[in-house]
C-alpha cells in the first residue's frame, strides 16, 4: 500500500490483510518525527480508549505496533 492509498484508511476502524496472509482489524495512523513519518497499528478499542485520555498520544505509542505500509496488501473501512 502506498502513502496516497493509505490516507483514506488512517484513523479509521478497518480490516487489513497483510503480506504474510494475516488478517487483522484495527486502526493505523501516522506519526511525524523530524523529517520522517512512521505508521502504527492498534486495535480500534485501544485506539478509542486511549484517544480519550489526557496523555493520548504517548499512551497510543506505548500500546501500538509499528507497521510498514508496504506490508498491507488489502484494506477495507468498517465504519464510515
Amino acid at each position: 500500500m502506498t502513502v496516497a492509498e493509505a490516507k483514506q484508511y488512517l484513523n479509521k476502524h478497518c480490516f487489513f490483510k497483510l503480506k504474510t496472509g494475516k488478517e487483522v482489524f484495527g486502526v493505523i495512523w501516522e506519526v511525524y518525527s523530524g523529517n520522517e513519518t512512521n505508521y502504527f497499528f492498534t486495535s480500534a478499542h485501544e485506539h478509542e480508549k486511549i484517544k480519550q485520555t489526557q496523555s493520548g498520544s504517548e499512551a497510543l505509542l506505548k500500546t501500538a505496533l509499528p507497521i510498514h505500509l508496504e506490508d498491507i496488501v488489502f484494506a477495507q473501512r468498517l465504519v464510515s
